[in-house]
């Protein structure tokens, strides 16, 4: 389980225009239009900015040089906080104003002399295909390492039915009774009539519960015998945003509280408290997944959009080396245990899930 991420190299614009004085209000016109307010020169170490509307020739400030083996994530930007106002994200720096940031660029250099400039970069050059095509291999890594662990941890669809159920009771009931049919569609009848069963056995003494389970056993629900699943198969047709959630639950399976067994929330077995992040993870996927290439935020030159994009990615790597600790943990107690849990659960998937387990490595 290895984060692939890109550098500054990969991304950043290396057919770069220098400022001119015979072209001065073309170069205005450009700074207008892709709202950046600096040009380099050929002179080393030197650039333009404008202030005032008017051109002035300084030296480029140290911290907007940087080296093209630096990774895009590494900090660039400063340590970003965002907080929810109404139904907005505000997100800022600690680096600079955003309206001040938004229009910087910063200079790429190959050397640490700073003797060659590979290129220049703006935020923009974030929307990047390169940029979305690894980030959606790291969460495809992300979700089947994650999938195996809470399998590897003992849980399986009948456990996500059951914490579904704990939803509907404290959360939104319509969302999740949605969840849990969906999860019944790839049952036999035959099938479904034991993980009743086995719910009513875990909960005989829990009237709101057991009333709910007598409840969705009368829905009209359609079982699929083609396309039946194990309850420890790949989990392939979760979302990963429930599968995030499950983990940093306080609800407890057969007298094991999620959180403490598979978290990556404040518990015993967790090195940060991630839980809170949930949904920035989650709605960072699917932006991630359903992109086209630059197409994942409102605009290219919304620079609040883009502060959040880089605050969720950071809470995403975060949470993927908290999964990779426990991953490579596991590991190495006994690789050959591992594999052979490995192969067990491959074994239960039907061809599909087959196919889209390595598919997705």
């Amino acid at each position: 389980m290895e984060w692939i991420e890109p550098q500054l190299k990969d991304i950043c614009n290396t057919d770069v225009v220098y400022y001119s004085d015979k072209y001065k209000d073309t170069c205005k016109k450009i700074t207008r239009l892709l709202f950046i307010d600096t040009f380099p020169t050929f002179n080393k170490g030197k650039c333009y900015t404008i202030k005032n509307n008017e051109w002035e020739n300084e030296k480029i400030p140290d911290e907007y040089k940087k080296f093209g083996n630096e990774y895009i994530f590494d900090n660039i930007y400063g340590d970003i906080s965002c907080k929810k106002e109404g139904n907005n994200i505000i997100c800022t720096t600690n680096k600079e104003e955003n309206d001040i940031l938004r229009n910087k660029i910063f200079f790429i250099y190959d050397d640490e002399k700073y003797n060659y400039l590979r290129g220049v970069m703006h935020f923009t050059e974030y929307y990047s295909g390169i940029v979305f095509h690894i980030l959606y291999k790291d969460f495809a890594v992300f979700e089947k390492e994650l999938r195996n662990f809470i399998i590897y941890k003992g849980f399986g669809y009948i456990d996500f039915i059951d914490f579904f159920l704990y939803k509907i009771i404290t959360d939104n009931p319509k969302l999740y009774l949605k969840k849990i049919i969906d999860i019944l569609k790839y049952y036999s009848s035959e099938k479904a009539v034991e993980v009743f069963n086995e719910l009513k056995t875990r909960h005989n003494n829990q009237d709101e519960y057991l009333n709910l389970i007598n409840e969705i056993e009368q829905e009209n629900i359609r079982f699929s015998v083609e396309n039946e699943i194990d309850n420890n198969a790949g989990l392939q047709i979760l979302f990963l945003l429930d599968e995030i959630n499950f983990c940093n639950s306080k609800h407890e399976i057969n007298d094991k509280m999620l959180k403490s067994t598979l978290g990556f929330g404040k518990s015993t077995l967790s090195l940060n408290n991630l839980s809170k992040y949930n949904n920035d993870v989650g709605n960072l996927r699917n932006t991630i997944m359903h992109s086209k290439g630059d197409d994942g935020f409102e605009t290219r030159s919304d620079f609040n959009s883009f502060l959040y994009f880089l605050y969720s990615v950071n809470k995403f790597k975060e949470m993927f080396f908290v999964l990779k600790s426990k991953i490579d943990e596991i590991k190495n107690q006994d690789k050959q245990i591992y594999n052979e849990y490995l192969l067990e659960s491959i074994n239960k998937m039907n061809d599909d899930e087959i196919r889209k387990y390595f598919h997705r490595r």
